[in-house]
């Protein structure tokens, strides 16, 4: 603790300095108030430290509540960044912003720490890996009275209401199925893909990805529902475990298309896994199919037979290969997170909790019970 009391009282030394040295002042009136908040903020330091009512870096965040907006945004390796820091960066402004990166949850916890003890950061972010993982990192924003920001994994509610400066900016899970269902029914209306039995049961693959957890039967359960609302029932092909990777999706798929499995439809929860599936499709020649002329087509429509997907696939998340195999029809559609509102969401939710006013000021979406902001998803399909 005298570490750190050492450490404020010379991160507040250089910023009253800064501050004073920027105005055209006489050198003695530069030292005299450099001085004065020198002496100050050591006494104080030591009253509050002494007494307990509050936290060096309470008493300094509150010192210098005049410092301008700044973010810390934290990522863990293994994951796909949600927000790019390229996407970040063309909606900052005026907001600087720091990047860093962890290998494991105890280098992601002790570069908050370094980013909360920066008297220069005014709050911190970070990209959810597990909502276990989100206790201790509310712990430290808390130690160090720093706004922290969630995206990615949505962390429970006792772990947002734990911290009135916490938030979660993300999308709804059941928004994803709902929507995977509708891009599913709209195929099928179409003509897109087959119901081979013509039975009306969608026999369907739910893949998982490590990081799922509940989320998947969440996802699985809200696009159901919108399948048998329109009439078509469904039943879960029995899947082995998949690693959440393209190449587990395309071993998973080519071990079922081997052992002779029967299903119409692919829910995938990542653009990886979409890509694994479609490629053992391809790879078994069992993608497209051709439609039997019907009594009512011309001769010369007959003559041009209208390729359909033998199997239908929608993802969650959007790659230049995703999009690639989207515009050839071999992928139903996707659907992806709004980075670019969930971008402009964070920093603004950033900027209001630096200046310490209202969270919603200047928000584009609701900002909802336990502090959360949800963004709608994003769609596209390959008859769209």
């Amino acid at each position: 603790m005298k570490k750190q009391i050492f450490f404020i009282v010379k991160q507040r030394a250089f910023l009253s300095a800064r501050r004073v040295t920027t105005k055209n002042t006489p050198c003695s009136l530069s030292r005299s108030v450099f001085r004065f908040p020198l002496f100050s903020t050591v006494l104080l330091c030591c009253v509050l430290f002494f007494s307990g009512c509050a936290s060096p870096m309470q008493l300094l965040r509150s010192w210098n509540n005049d410092l301008p907006p700044s973010l810390a945004v934290v990522y863990r390796e293994a994951q796909n960044p949600l927000i790019s820091q390229r996407v970040f960066s063309s909606f900052a402004g005026d907001i600087p912003l720091q990047f860093s990166t962890a290998s494991d949850k105890e280098e992601e916890l002790a570069l908050l720490e370094k980013h909360a003890q920066d008297a220069l950061v005014t709050a911190l972010c970070c990209q959810l890996s597990r909502d276990s993982d989100a206790a201790a990192m509310v712990e430290v924003a808390r130690n160090y009275d720093q706004p922290l920001i969630f995206f990615g994994c949505e962390p429970s509610s006792a772990v947002l209401d734990s911290y009135d400066q916490c938030w979660y900016v993300g999308s709804r899970e059941r928004e994803a199925g709902e929507l995977m269902g509708q891009i599913a029914v709209h195929a099928l209306d179409t003509a897109r893909f087959t119901d081979v039995n013509q039975n009306k049961l969608i026999e369907y693959v739910l893949f998982t990805s490590p990081q799922d957890g509940s989320e998947a039967a969440l996802r699985g359960e809200a696009a159901l529902s919108v399948l048998e609302n329109a009439g078509y029932f469904s039943a879960l092909v029995d899947t082995p475990a998949c690693a959440g990777d393209a190449l587990a999706a395309y071993e998973t798929t080519l071990s079922l298309l081997d052992g002779g499995m029967h299903t119409e439809l692919f829910l995938c929860p990542n653009a990886e896994e979409a890509e694994g599936v479609l490629r053992a499709l391809e790879e078994r020649d069992v993608l497209f199919t051709v439609a039997t002329p019907s009594e009512e087509q011309s001769e010369e429509d007959a003559a041009a037979p209208v390729p359909l997907l033998q199997y239908g696939v929608v993802c969650i998340g959007k790659t230049d290969a995703v999009q690639s195999l989207v515009s050839r029809g071999a992928l139903l559609g996707y659907i992806s997170f709004d980075e670019s509102s969930a971008a402009k969401t964070i920093l603004t939710l950033a900027r209001n909790a630096s200046l310490r006013t209202n969270p919603s000021d200047g928000l584009d979406y609701i900002l909802e019970e336990h502090r959360r902001v949800y963004i709608p998803y994003l769609t596209e399909t390959s008859n769209s």
